[in-house]
């Protein structure tokens, strides 16, 4: 039975990963609230992501950053330095009134001086991606295994993996570190063999209580 406090595996929408939280709010069978653990914000809970989902929204992530325009500055107005109309003969005045049109520049020039330029906008830089990792056949074999058995499950049916408690073959495991677990077999009395995401791990059990 669930429990206010206890530790579960999901997702933080904030911190953008899985996360360690605490539970919130619970009937006893279900999960309703947590807190993260990392950045300690309320939410609704959320079970965890595999590897492959959180590596494709980080590569959405990216694509979309790497689409975005490049915003240029504005450029500085032109600014018509001559004298009033006042100040100026009438045959100047006409003689001025008119703008240095220069072939293949921008049509705001100054009057009989040189014509704005823009600025230089630095090209967009490729976005390259690392190489993916290959690996190990045995990791991938335990991934596959461990993604068929845990399809229809979800953190609230495990229990949170404590040293002191006894486990049997079959029963999903939460530990803080290796996440979601099956055991697949029993060692003996103190361990036992759990099928986790990344592989398997001999996890001990039924320890006596430390004080």
């Amino acid at each position: 039975m669930l429990k206010v406090g206890e530790p579960v595996d999901g997702y933080c929408k904030k911190c953008r990963n899985n996360s360690f939280m605490n539970i919130s709010a619970t009937d006893g069978r279900e999960v309703f609230e947590v807190t993260c653990r990392t950045c300690h914000t309320q939410q609704p809970f959320q079970p965890e992501l595999s590897h492959e989902e959180l590596r494709a929204r980080a590569l959405k992530k990216l694509e979309r950053g790497a689409r975005k325009k490049v915003v240029t500055r504005r450029r500085a107005p032109v600014i018509n330095r001559r004298r009033s109309d006042a100040d100026t003969p009438k045959a100047t005045r006409r003689r001025s009134s008119r703008s240095e049109v220069v072939p293949g520049a921008s049509r705001r020039v100054i009057n009989a001086g040189t014509p704005t330029q823009r600025p230089e906008v630095a090209p967009k830089k490729a976005v390259v991606m690392a190489p993916k990792r290959e690996l190990p056949p045995e990791v991938v074999e335990a991934r596959a295994k461990w993604k068929e058995l845990t399809s229809k499950l979800s953190s609230r049916h495990g229990k949170p993996y404590y040293p002191d408690r006894t486990y049997a073959e079959g029963d999903v495991m939460l530990h803080k570190r290796h996440g979601m677990g099956v055991v697949e077999s029993v060692v003996d009395d103190t361990a036992c063999v759990v099928l986790f995401r990344d592989g398997r791990e001999q996890i001990d059990m039924a320890q006596p209580p430390t004080r």
